[in-house]
């Protein structure tokens, strides 16, 4: 990004371009080839035309959200491709055994505890409830998402 250090320097930017765009009128005074208008329309532009060509070059995040998703996992449904895991077993006590869809690495947890896969880098998945009796766990999945 060119970045002009005050108003002067666009001006003198201006002016210069503008007295080269002139230069191709026979017997044009510089007063003729730089109107003042003109040279304040063209040095606009240019600062116009750098600001939004070079834009792109720094994108900067709008905002966080934090978001939450809760998904149940049972016989009927044991996998799910967004937190990438599968249901394995519920032990009496509630203890659920997850496993990484990807790598096969398994985990477990109690209720209100989470499950870590380091080798799939899986993180975040919270077991809210389990029921040994009907084969269903409810997880849930904190992000925080950059907009």
């Amino acid at each position: 990004m060119i970045v002009l250090p005050n108003e002067r320097s666009g001006v003198a930017l201006g002016r210069r371009m503008c007295l080269r765009i002139g230069r191709g009128r026979p017997g044009a005074t510089d007063r003729e080839r730089c109107r003042p208008g003109q040279m304040r329309s063209l040095a606009f532009i240019l600062f116009s035309l750098l600001s939004a060509g070079c834009s792109w070059l720094s994108p900067k995040p709008h905002g966080f959200a934090l978001t939450f998703r809760d998904v149940t996992l049972s016989r009927q449904r044991p996998s799910d491709a967004e937190f990438q895991v599968r249901l394995l077993q519920i032990a009496p006590d509630g203890t659920t055994e997850l496993e990484a869809l990807a790598t096969g690495e398994k985990a477990r947890a109690r209720p209100g505890a989470t499950f870590e896969f380091p080798l799939s880098h899986i993180y975040g998945i919270q077991l809210l409830s389990s029921s040994p009796e009907t084969a269903e766990a409810v997880l849930t999945e904190n992000k925080c998402v950059v907009k």
